[in-house]
């Protein structure tokens, strides 16, 4: 009953930080038995010898809670770092091969994560669409009459909304000052669900001619305004337009061209205003300049939305007043079709230009990664080899083949960790030089991309150190535990160099990294 009920006490162990306090239970516990049965008239000796002492039920409790195993594991870690310690070239080789393969591998996976599989911070963003006409590869411009025909007729599947980037000069205390800002349609904000900080964002009202209004971002209201409280209901000037700040957009906000950093907002109807003295609106059919979303009503399915816009194309670009005897690249607008796709990720030429070229990047720096997992496999192998004496004495004084396999893949491990938190930690300034390069006219043109890695980046790169960690640590963990190991003590240290001279695969190794 007494050694159930203390086995029973270390199942029900639920941390090992606890152990010490149970071992100390158990310690009391067995002090007391060990006092009662004397008070029975039997001596220390033959009680100790009838419960087998203090230790001996510590590794019986430890054997049933599994504390073992994290004693083992334990001593695996404090080894591995003993050795990695006393080999520093090795090491550092090691870690640095590791730090650029991975970091490598962590800062494209970030930018393709960005760029391609990231949705645009605003809520109910997978109900977002964007408008294309599907015969060109930059047909996401639409011209002013196109963009109100289509909000007209598709208003019972989508609420569409319209914008188009500008550089605009402003005034300040100090001169003119190019600043990048978007002229957005009256339902642009109301269909992305941004929401201001202070005021109110531009509606319908303000979508018409004479609206001399503008939302501004945080970033505006810091470096234009110094956070002026009263920042609403004050006047700037854009292209020497008087316009009044109704609104403050929350930090972080950027709107659907993830392209560019806006930092004011104006309506689309002020156009003339910004572009004077030209005037892309009295253009009409002639000027495509607009890019045109839209948010899905309750219960449509994009697929529905892409059915109706794709079987009324002629409809909707006759309805824009294009004539028939107009034609776009030699193309007649019947033999065109629009198409509705997902907005979630919103709209970005950096990501049209460059899809496929990171696709391709990503599956090179795949490949470094093998080259240096194989470089580190063979690292490792060699070091496996010059440690023969110890494996072997190991082995003689009753470790399992299966220890030896763990204590080589925890020294795969730790250096593999050590490269992952390296590589997550260079990663972000990798991806900001590779974007730099995709975006060489950064600033007004092209927002520099923000390179925030998040849950999925450190999931990723947790994935790619296991990897590296089996990749580079398999074949060393088994060939340090392989026979050869047993026969040292018998045959000496030559005759295992011997054969260790006569295998393929160090040699394989090699050719593969060189190859």
């Amino acid at each position: 009953m007494i050694r159930q009920a203390l086995r029973e006490g270390f199942l029900r162990l639920s941390s090992p930080f606890r152990r010490r306090r149970y071992e100390r239970d158990l310690a009391d516990e067995l002090e007391f038995h060990l006092a009662m049965k004397r008070s029975e008239g039997k001596s220390k000796q033959d009680a100790n010898r009838e419960f087998g002492g203090l230790e001996r039920w510590k590794e019986v409790c430890r054997d049933v809670s599994g504390l073992r195993l994290l004693d083992e594991v334990g001593q695996d870690v404090t080894i591995a770092i003993r050795i990695l310690r006393k080999s520093p070239v090795f090491t550092s080789v090691a870690i640095i091969t590791l730090t650029l393969a991975l970091g490598a591998n962590t800062a494209i996976f970030t930018l393709f994560h960005e760029l391609i599989s990231k949705s645009i911070p605003v809520p109910n963003a997978d109900r977002l669409v964007l408008f294309r006409i599907q015969e060109e590869p930059s047909g996401y411009t639409f011209s002013f009459p196109m963009f109100r025909s289509l909000e007209q007729d598709s208003q019972d599947l989508v609420r569409a909304f319209a914008f188009s980037d500008r550089t605009v000069n402003l005034r300040t205390d100090h001169g003119l000052e190019a600043i990048s800002g978007e002229l957005v349609s009256g339902n642009y904000f109301n269909a992305l669900g941004a929401k201001p900080v202070l005021g109110r964002n531009i509606e319908q009202r303000d979508d018409r001619q004479n609206a001399m209004v503008a939302v501004i971002t945080a970033q505006f209201l810091r470096k234009y305004l110094h956070n002026d409280e009263k920042a609403v209901g004050r006047s700037i000037v854009l292209n020497q337009s008087v316009f009044t700040v109704i609104g403050i957009l929350p930090e972080g906000f950027r709107g659907m061209n993830r392209d560019r950093a806006p930092e004011v907002f104006i309506p689309l109807h002020a156009e003339p205003l910004v572009d004077s003295p030209v005037s892309l609106i009295a253009a009409g059919y002639r000027a495509w300049w607009l890019s045109v979303g839209g948010i899905l009503n309750d219960g449509v399915s994009i697929e529905k939305a892409n059915s109706f816009v794709l079987a009324r194309s002629r409809e909707l670009l006759e309805a824009g007043g294009i004539p028939t005897s107009f034609n776009i690249g030699g193309r007649k607008p019947s033999e065109f079709h629009l198409v509705a796709e997902s907005g979630a990720n919103g709209l970005s030429l950096v990501r049209l230009r460059y899809r496929k070229p990171l696709a391709v990047l990503m599956g090179v720096v795949a490949s470094v990664l093998f080259i240096a997992c194989l470089t580190l496999t063979t690292l490792l192998t060699a070091q496996a080899s010059a440690r023969t004496r110890v494996f072997s004495t190991r082995f003689s004084l009753g470790a399992t083949r299966a220890r030896l396999i763990r204590q080589q893949f925890t020294e795969s491990l730790l250096l593999a960790l050590v490269g992952a938190s390296l590589g997550l930690a260079a990663a972000p300034a990798f991806a900001r030089t590779i974007a730099a390069a995709l975006t060489p006219n950064s600033g007004l043109q092209f927002a520099p991309l923000r390179i925030t890695p998040d849950l999925s980046v450190f999931a990723f790169t947790a994935v790619l150190a296991i990897l590296a960690t089996v990749l580079a640590g398999a074949t060393s963990a088994i060939r340090s535990s392989g026979p050869e190991f047993q026969t040292f003590l018998k045959e000496g240290s030559q005759a295992i160099q011997g054969a260790q001279r006569r295998y393929l695969w160090p040699k394989l190794l090699l050719t593969m990294v060189v190859a």
